[in-house]
């Protein structure tokens, strides 16, 4: 358990990358598969054929993230020598020019994992359609200064004396989600649909600082910080040592707040083979109960740099990020404030608007679906175009392809059986095209992946 708390706020935010992780927990791929259960996740209006019930856990299970900067690729380094292990940027075989090159002012990383404990959806009659569920989400953000890279890349072998890594954050959460859906037909072209959501919550913690620099002096670094730490877990504490946090512990867990949350969508019929929609979700928030509180008012301490292999010296990719945390630990230090205080979330909040034409009596669809996250600490909009297969009363195919974060570097792929008695769903927004001899995929900004299951009733 030791310096958990500092191996998640800097060692994780400095090694951001080497995560590809949930912008929102969107699939947006699956928007326009009118056969899977799923898509009401996307707009509350749409309505599943007939009623159901999923499978407990894995009846809907996702897992995501993205990056507005670094991909894994320009973080971890193939050896491509036989039986070759691969290694970080730190590594004196990366060239520090190339490596910058690739670092934003400020890098972003979102991820997530969701998983539905259980939903139901019935046909109250032909035009109202409910749902129900409960499920477990887990969210972070990081915002990392590109000057807190080039620090750990440069800073002892450059001639910059002063690095500003201000604007580095970071915001954790997780919550139990207790939903309920309505959908209804207002007539033969217009449905609308909404859905409330509870949200008591599991844990949560922010940090960030609004002063962060580093000063070189005759034989180390004056380190300057001001910034400050919310920790809302039940059974939660913090333990010092000298003068800073060093250490946590969890005793007796609980609730750390509540929190509550709304979607909403329509569906709107233009043209008999040209459907309309939009959709506003998770606009809502998480008030946490008063927590752990901890600063750093304007403290100057002294940091001997990061010790990592410069110049010939070469180790694998272990050694470095061991490294790497051992002198996370040292440069940030929180102090304990006994003053328990609590502070209020916003939630990931996402817009999206799409446009479907179909063709061959619905067989096939053209959909175009505009996406726009709202995160902590970025927004992400994306630009889908995806073509639509429904061969069979029982199958649906989906092929997508994203144009604006992505870069036109991916593709997803969506798949839905549902014969009699079951639907299974599986489905990707950012299909893995490219690897290294590694598996290490490369120049992929964003992942994701989602499954369920679920029963016919």
């Amino acid at each position: 358990m030791k310096n958990k708390i500092y191996r998640c706020l800097l060692a994780c935010a400095v090694l951001a990358g080497t995560v590809q992780p949930l912008p929102a927990q969107l699939l947006r791929t699956a928007y326009f598969m009118d056969k899977s259960i799923v898509r009401s996740n996307l707009n509350p209006a749409f309505q599943a054929e007939g009623s159901y019930s999923s499978i407990p856990v894995i009846g809907s299970l996702g897992f995501s993230g993205m990056s507005n900067g670094l991909v894994l690729s320009d973080i971890i380094y193939p050896d491509r020598s036989k039986g070759g292990i691969p290694y970080t940027f730190l590594d004196p075989r990366v060239n520090t020019k190339d490596f910058l090159g690739s670092v934003k002012k400020n890098n972003g990383l979102d991820m997530g994992v969701r998983t539905d404990i259980f939903t139901m959806g019935w046909r109250h009659s032909p035009d109202v359609f409910w749902t129900i569920g409960v499920g477990i989400r887990a969210e972070g953000y990081l915002n990392i200064p590109g000057s807190l890279l080039e620090f750990a890349k440069a800073g002892m072998t450059n001639d910059k004396s002063v690095y500003d890594f201000s604007g580095l954050k970071a915001d954790v959460r997780s919550y139990l989600e207790l939903s309920a859906g309505y959908s209804k037909k207002i007539d033969e072209r217009l449905t609308v649909g909404g859905k409330l959501k509870l949200l008591p919550a599991l844990g949560g913690l922010r940090a960030d600082f609004d002063k962060f620099t580093a000063e070189m002096g005759q034989d180390n670094w004056k380190i300057t910080t001001h910034g400050k730490l919310n920790a809302s877990v039940a059974g939660l504490e913090l333990i010092s040592e000298e003068d800073h946090i060093s250490d946590m512990e969890f005793n007796t867990p609980g609730l750390a707040g509540f929190g509550a949350a709304v979607d909403f969508g329509a569906s709107y019929k233009l043209l008999d083979n040209l459907t309309l929609s939009g959709s506003v979700l998770d606009l809502g928030f998480i008030s946490w109960s008063k927590g752990n509180y901890a600063e750093t008012k304007n403290k100057t301490f002294t940091f001997n740099g990061f010790e990592l292999p410069i110049g010939d010296k070469e180790s694998d990719m272990e050694d470095q990020l061991d490294q790497l945390k051992e002198d996370a630990e040292q440069l940030i230090q929180f102090k304990q404030n006994k003053t328990d205080r609590s502070y209020t979330s916003l939630l990931s909040a996402s817009v999206l608007a799409g446009a479907e034409y179909s063709l061959l009596d619905n067989m096939i669809g053209l959909g175009l679906l505009s996406s726009t996250s709202f995160n902590p600490f970025n927004v992400y909009t994306e630009l889908t175009a995806s073509a639509n297969f429904r061969p069979v009363d029982w199958f649906a195919a989906t092929l997508s392809y994203s144009a604006i974060h992505s870069h036109f570097k991916t593709y997803g792929i969506a798949l839905n059986f549902s014969p009699k008695g079951f639907n299974f769903f599986l489905g990707s927004d950012y299909m893995i095209s490219k690897v290294t001899p590694q598996f290490i995929p490369v120049n992929v900004g964003g992942s994701n992946l989602y499954l369920g299951m679920s029963i016919k009733l």
